[in-house]
């Protein structure tokens, strides 16, 4: 894995994503990020976020250096599929 710098891990719910996803962050030690939990409501106001924020926060994401990210695949995702 040492060529291996980002990992996108996408499905259905309940089809393991963020089991499969914690397991490789502890085990390689990059940041994870959980789309779920981190898009749709902001923790601070209880709001949800909106579509713009979503590619914002997506685009900060895909510009690390190493991560993996768990979650959905809709349109404000595209950055990290990139």
């Amino acid at each position: 894995m040492a060529d291996i710098r980002r990992i996108y891990i996408t499905g259905g719910a309940g089809s393991g994503k963020s089991t499969l996803a914690t397991k490789l962050a502890e085990a390689t030690r990059f940041p994870l990020f959980e789309l779920d939990w981190l898009l749709w409501f902001n923790s601070e106001t209880g709001e949800r976020v909106s579509n713009d924020q979503r590619k914002q926060i997506t685009g900060d994401i895909a510009e690390k250096p190493r991560w993996i990210v768990d979650g959905i695949n809709v349109g404000w995702a595209q950055k990290i599929w990139r």
